[in-house]
């Protein structure tokens, strides 16, 4: 009996460090699928958030300047604090250079899969009610989904689109919260107690996934599916069982209930968030059904063709019959949720997989008024898609033990073809250009696509001196930028952009083009795009390398200024710009001063626009007024966030008085 026993220790011990010999194995492909890729540049959202993000630059590791970094994110409700403090680090460490974020982002994505291949061996190793005492107690099945995900292409996004390093993070900080959570109640059930324990680590890491992304809410959720399938709400005494039960509905019922509360007493709030959308409520949720399907299939079966950073081409279901893959769709997902009922108890690994799939799409594949697909959505659900898929499997295999050997070699190519996949990818991510182009190809219906394809060939065009080369990089642009504004039907960013084009290399612009690029800026529902391009177009001005007639310039950003379907934070903005542009080109402060009050009344938490009027006071030499703006910036900065810009002002304000 005693050398059985120890036989069997050797077994797992070999098998450990087989496993082990795999994973390390996985991780040398992982750097070499994304070694391609890591010198890429930044892309869409990376502009704002970090390379236009002065707050990031940090000259020193002092508490003002960390503190300023920390908070100066744009991108959620509750600024991202974690990632942007990351962001800030990476430049003052490695000065500003995208190589070191992005190799930073694949360290922190195969720090998630060997999370994640933890925490899918404990949720095997209870399912199997065996105890779970050592770090290492490796399951097949969990290296087998932990590698596949390591190498999937559809997790590319989070790795070389630097800015979702909120994503990873999140992810990251989600796994390792599941984990307290199954070690904690793992603990409990065998020796009762460790309340303490489960409820400090699983909720500190819950809040550090929350301030990474807002997505952490789900958290809740993915406990929810933990208890349902795997532990089963197993106590050692009914008091245990009501209070565990109690808590995971508190965690649920008491945002939900928030939310309500917070509709019932905003009830235009979700009406007038989609009044700037292309989309409708009802079109959303439609159209999502099919993303959520295309998601799946892509999970499964992906296609390097269908993949992209720009999804902005999918159609919209006008009904649930048009196109008819939104009710096959629905169908699919109706069907989905019956097939974890029914496998609850049968194969709770497979249940658990798709639950956790679907939990991790309410937030944004529902109603939430979010742009309709990225790929970067799956990141942390596609682990329960690959876990029920993998599980499958492996039940085929003790089923069909004559075919074992054929389903194991598909497995193994399968998980090749991932790799080789996101190797590909990665190589298409080599540069900016690179990736526009090929982006433009596999999604010719994209708007962004045609735009970024264009501004390559402006960038070609700009860097060449052959004048048949430029002509032919200039009629490119144009084709690439009057495709985008033809297929865009709901802003103008594409229109304008084509404007800007011309004006740089001093073609003539269609008066009949000027327009419709001006009633398209008087009376669309605008988004940030649009006021981004307005944006572009007043820079260029400014640097002189566009040549827009004044009131043409005038023309174009009152458009969008004087439209109110355009959401108050982008007209202000561009309020701001119009500002700018006043005092900089005509040196008029006391139009520059009144457009930028303006800007600040309709859109007073923008307490960084005081910033431009104090300059502006500055250049007008107003001393006294420019201090009574720092002043009221000291008021309402309640997180302390401008503190080193107010003394720096001060500083030069005070030496000028001097002068």
């Amino acid at each position: 009996m005693i050398e059985k026993i120890h036989m069997q220790e050797i077994y797992n011990n070999n098998k450990n460090i087989f496993l082990l010999l795999l994973l390390f194995c996985a991780i040398l492909v992982c750097i070499w699928c994304y070694y391609p890729g890591l010198n890429g540049g930044f892309y869409l959202d990376d502009s704002p958030n970090i390379e236009e993000n002065s707050f990031l630059y940090i000259d020193s590791l002092s508490f003002d300047e960390l503190w300023q970094a920390t908070w100066s994110g744009q991108a959620g409700h509750l600024k991202r604090p974690i990632p942007m403090l990351s962001f800030a680090l990476n430049i003052y460490f490695a000065e500003n250079n995208v190589y070191a974020m992005k190799i930073t982002n694949l360290i922190i994505h195969i720090l998630c899969a060997l999370l994640i291949i933890y925490f899918l061996s404990l949720l095997v190793s209870t399912n199997n009610k065996l105890e779970q005492k050592n770090f290492i107690t490796l399951s097949p099945l969990a290296i087998v989904v932990g590698i596949a995900w390591l190498l999937h292409p559809f997790n590319l996004t989070s790795v070389l689109y630097v800015v979702q390093r909120m994503t990873s993070l999140s992810a990251l900080f989600t796994i390792t919260a599941c984990i307290c959570y199954v070690v904690y109640r793992s603990k409990q059930i065998d020796s009762n107690g460790h309340w303490l324990k489960l409820i400090l680590y699983t909720g500190i890491t819950s809040l550090l996934a929350l301030f990474s992304k807002e997505n952490a809410i789900l958290i809740p959720l993915y406990l929810l599916a933990i208890e349902l399938f795997i532990f089963k709400f197993k106590a050692n005494s009914k008091s245990d069982e009501f209070v565990l039960k109690t808590l995971i509905s508190l965690a649920i019922i008491l945002p939900t209930v928030s939310a309500i509360i917070f509709l019932v007493n905003n009830p235009t709030w979700i009406a007038n968030w989609y009044a700037h959308r292309s989309f409708t409520l009802e079109e959303r949720l439609l159209t999502e059904a099919r993303v959520v399907v295309w998601y799946a299939r892509m999970i499964i079966a992906p296609d390097i063709f269908n993949m992209g950073l720009l999804l902005d081409g999918i159609e919209l279901s006008k009904s649930i019959l048009n196109p008819i893959t939104t009710l096959l769709s629905v169908i699919t997902l109706v069907l989905c949720s019956v097939l974890i009922l029914v496998l609850r108890n049968k194969a709770p690994l497979v249940a658990f997989g798709l639950t956790w799939f679907l939990f991790g799409h309410l937030l944004e594949s529902t109603i939430l008024p979010l742009e309709i697909a990225f790929e970067h959505r799956n990141y942390l659900p596609s682990i329960g898609l690959l876990l029920a898929f993998v599980q499958t499997v492996q039940l085929l295999i003790h089923k069909l033990r004559r075919l074992k050997s054929l389903i194991v070699v598909t497995i193994l190519l399968w998980v090749a073809l991932l790799s080789f996949t996101t190797h590909a990818r990665s190589d298409h991510w080599k540069n900016p250009a690179n990736l526009a182009l090929v982006d433009v190809e596999y999604h010719p219906n994209s708007v962004r696509a045609n735009v970024y394809a264009g501004a390559v060939f402006v960038n070609l065009a700009m860097g060449t001196d052959d004048i048949v080369e430029k002509n032919e990089y200039i009629n490119k642009a144009d084709r690439y930028f009057l495709n985008a504004a033809n297929l865009d039907k709901v802003g103008a960013s594409s229109a304008v952009g084509r404007i800007i084009v011309k004006s740089i290399f001093d073609k003539h612009i269609d008066e009949e083009f000027i327009k419709s690029t001006i009633t398209k800026l008087e009376s669309r529902k605008l988004d940030a795009s649009s006021q981004h391009a307005l944006t572009v177009l007043t820079d260029c001005q400014l640097a002189g390398f566009c040549n827009v007639p004044h009131d043409l310039y005038f023309s174009l950003i009152d458009s969008m200024i004087n439209n109110e379907k355009a959401p108050k934070k982008y007209r202000s903005a561009l309020l701001v710009s119009k500002a700018i542009y006043y005092s900089d080109i005509f040196n008029n402060y006391s139009k520059s001063r009144e457009l930028l009050n303006q800007a600040i009344t309709l859109s007073s938490r923008s307490l960084h626009y005081r910033f431009d009027l104090v300059r502006i006071e500055v250049m007008a030499k107003r001393y006294e007024k420019a201090l009574q703006e720092l002043n009221k910036i000291k008021q309402n900065d309640k997180l302390k966030i401008y503190t080193k810009n107010t003394r720096e002002w001060e500083k030069l304000i005070y030496d000028k008085i001097k002068k």
